[in-house]
């Protein structure tokens, strides 16, 4: 399955967040009752498709989401 990427290359953080809300946004049509199953097939194959380079980035080195992020900043311990 060699296609184009759902992002265009952009920086690795713009990347990751794009990546991140076509997933969130996949999500969310889930549960949208107007979306034909037609639409819902495509939106959730896109998500499917964001998610698998957003893993790859992830594995690969590249950052995190800036939500996940920010979410991780805020579960640190403080420091002594």
């Amino acid at each position: 399955m060699n296609e184009e990427p759902v992002v265009p290359e952009t920086s690795s953080t713009e990347r990751a967040d794009a990546l991140f809300d076509i997933v969130s946004e996949a999500l969310r049509d889930h549960y949208e009752q107007e979306l034909t199953e037609a639409d819902l097939r495509r939106s959730m194959a896109r998500g499917d498709m964001a998610f698998q380079e957003l893993h790859d980035s992830i594995v690969a080195g590249g950052p995190l989401p800036s939500a996940w992020e920010r979410s991780r900043a805020s579960r640190r311990p403080s420091a002594p």
